[in-house]
């Protein structure tokens, strides 16, 4: 998705995307570091929300204080655990775990580029966009939902928010009020048909 220039998606298209990330995230690894102490071994670290080869790291100016938030705690703690007995195990695999986790946030971070979603154009969906739809089909039949299209380590925070490189919101990129849209080309799968789009200049901050 292009935060500045929607597109429009055939289902096909979209199907065979979800499966590509799906394959994305079954070959995640973790991160290993090599703990302090060469007898603890090494450390692993759970790898963050991924970002498919080539995708850049949008994020919102929300999700962008979140992750500095997530930054100075971690950095709070790796500083406590410099004090303390240091033949500590416990709090040498700890410092450890943290180190690396601040590594891989610092990694995250270097990358992201803040896209404010009070400046995207009306009516369109965009990243930043709040999406509201009408369900047709599923286990959702009926059901009117609002999505948000967020960055990667966003999504899920909130129960509205879903990544920008899921297929739904792929789906839904470049689509304006009234365009209806499938994440699967079997004619018996749900149907979206978007009800409005707006941006919220708070960022949907509460």
């Amino acid at each position: 998705m292009d935060p500045g220039g929607g597109y429009t998606r055939s289902p096909c298209r979209v199907e065979q995307e979800s499966q590509d990330l799906a394959g994305a995230d079954t070959h995640e690894m973790n991160r290993a570091f090599r703990s302090e102490d060469n007898e603890l071994g090494d450390v692993f670290i759970a790898p963050r929300a991924p970002l498919p080869p080539g995708t850049a790291n949008y994020v919102t100016p929300r999700g962008m204080r979140l992750l500095k938030e997530e930054r100075e705690a971690l950095e709070k703690e790796r500083d406590a655990l410099q004090q303390g007995d240091p033949h500590d195990h416990d709090r040498i695999r700890r410092r450890t775990l943290v180190s690396g986790q601040l590594a891989a946030l610092r990694e995250r971070m270097a990358t992201a580029r803040v896209i404010d979603p009070s400046g995207q154009p009306t009516g369109e969906v965009r990243f930043g966009a709040r999406v509201r739809v009408s369900i047709t089909g599923g286990p959702l039949d009926g059901a009117v939902k609002d999505l948000r299209i967020v960055g990667v380590d966003e999504a899920g925070l909130r129960t509205e928010d879903v990544s920008f490189t899921s297929p739904i919101a792929r789906a839904l990129s470049g689509h304006t009020p009234g365009d209806t849209v499938r994440i699967s080309p079997d004619p018996s799968a749900p149907q979206y048909e978007i009800l409005s789009v707006d941006y919220d200049s708070t960022d949907g901050e509460e």
